[in-house]
């Protein structure tokens, strides 16, 4: 699988040592993620959704933003980059336009490059409460896809819009952070989805659209001594109420 590198989408102005007073951390991490290949319909989420919170820098030491007025002006962008962190990986040449040169044949046709990480790559700020009910500035991404198989990782940039400079039409990037790596599996070999978090269940809760899927039933030391016994002799009642019924009558 050819891939390639190309600029960001957005010429936006990298932080200077001096402005960066926020900063991201990413307390949901990618863990895995099926490819969904080169057609639009068959798209798989990574899983489980990345999901950061935002903090301030403060004397040395980070503290929990728990409430902001402007927090529809505060926006996180997310590329897709490779393992190492040193290469954009979100767009990708799809193999059948890629050509090998031959020796006399002159060809016109060039290689079409397609988005490899799809969905929702913005993400506005949302104050919600964590687990423990405490207040925080969460910033979701539950719709995002990749094309081809791999390891990666995602960077994050944090953008205040309201920083923005209206004559140059430009904003700065206050922070920029990197997920940990994951992997992207083939359809054959993907081992299959991870169980919904805590945290997913409880932004969910809190209106943040989360596909949750249901939790396993954990079985109690009560329902093995006694549930299991009951569902047998009803299993064994059933069974003979049959038999009964299958075997002919004599006469009298």
């Amino acid at each position: 699988m050819t891939k390639t590198c190309v600029p960001p989408p957005l010429g936006l102005i990298r932080p200077s040592q001096t402005s960066v007073h926020f900063q991201l951390v990413v307390v949901q991490q990618p863990i895995r993620a099926r490819s969904c290949g080169f057609g639009e319909k068959d798209k798989r989420p990574i899983d489980p959704p990345v999901i950061l919170q935002l903090h301030k820098e403060s004397q040395g030491s980070l503290h929990r933003v728990s409430t902001v007025d402007n927090v529809g002006l505060f926006v996180v962008h997310c590329q897709l980059y490779s393992e190492d962190g040193k290469n954009l990986c979100d767009h990708v040449f799809h193999p059948a336009t890629i050509h090998p040169p031959q020796q006399g044949v002159l060809s016109f046709q060039e290689p079409v490059l397609y988005r490899n990480l799809l969905g929702v790559v913005v993400s506005n700020g949302y104050q919600l409460l964590d687990t423990h009910g405490d207040p925080g500035i969460f910033f979701v991404f539950q719709d995002l896809s990749v094309r081809t198989e791999g390891r990666y990782r995602l960077k994050f940039l944090f953008i205040d819009l309201s920083a923005g400079e209206p004559l140059t039409m430009s904003t700065k990037v206050l922070n920029e952070v990197f997920s940990d790596p994951f992997t992207v599996y083939s359809p054959k070999t993907f081992p299959g989805m991870t169980d919904s978090t805590t945290l997913s269940r409880s932004l969910a809760n809190q209106g943040i659209k989360l596909s949750i899927r249901k939790e396993r039933r954990i079985r109690k030391l009560g329902d093995n001594l006694y549930n299991d016994v009951d569902d047998q002799q009803q299993q064994q009642q059933q069974q003979q109420q049959q038999q009964q019924q299958q075997q002919p009558k004599t006469s009298q």
